[in-house]
């Protein structure tokens, strides 16, 4: 990846360099991940080694902040069991909710870590993303748009433990 210059995207295709990226944004991360995925696809936020990168970087301090918005909460369940495993294992610091009834047709997917590093995907379901790695106006701008979102939000039922 060539970075010369935070207001020029870096163009990515295929689920391989999408998920190199978002591991890339994780590692580089400090202080606070907000995640927009529409069902958590195993090869991209869904994966394994995403959930360890995460795991990581809840661990890694405790002040880090975690806040994951899923579309389709029980999509999300199946395609990443380890990543929901872990929100409830440390769930004073990955919190989980899913988008209303009335945004469900927002089906963009990206990824903000501190408000400076972003990772954007149109559609959930296309090859070609975005990458910004330090670009902290747009970073901004996008997490304009996710806080209203999370605050609509409620928590993920689905990915509550039941305890019987």
């Amino acid at each position: 990846m060539h970075e010369s210059n935070a207001a020029t995207p870096i163009v990515l295709e295929g689920t391989l360099a999408f998920q190199d990226a978002a591991l890339a944004r994780l590692d580089g991360a400090q202080r606070e991940v907000a995640l927009l995925s529409y069902a958590l696809d195993p090869r991209g936020f869904g994966s394994d080694a995403f959930a360890e990168r995460l795991q990581a970087f809840a661990l890694g301090s405790s002040r880090s902040r975690i806040r994951i918005l899923v579309n389709q909460p029980q999509q999300a369940l199946r395609n990443a069991p380890r990543l929901i495993e872990l929100s409830r294992r440390l769930s004073s610091r990955i919190h989980c909710r899913q988008l209303p009834e009335t945004q469900r047709l927002l089906l963009t997917e990206y990824l903000i870590c501190d408000e400076r590093s972003l990772l954007f995907r149109e559609r959930h379901d296309q090859l070609q993303a975005q990458c910004h790695p330090e670009a902290p106006l747009q970073a901004r701008r996008q997490l304009r748009e996710f806080n209203p979102l999370w605050e609509e939000a409620l928590p993920a039922r689905e990915f509550s433990e039941l305890r019987i």
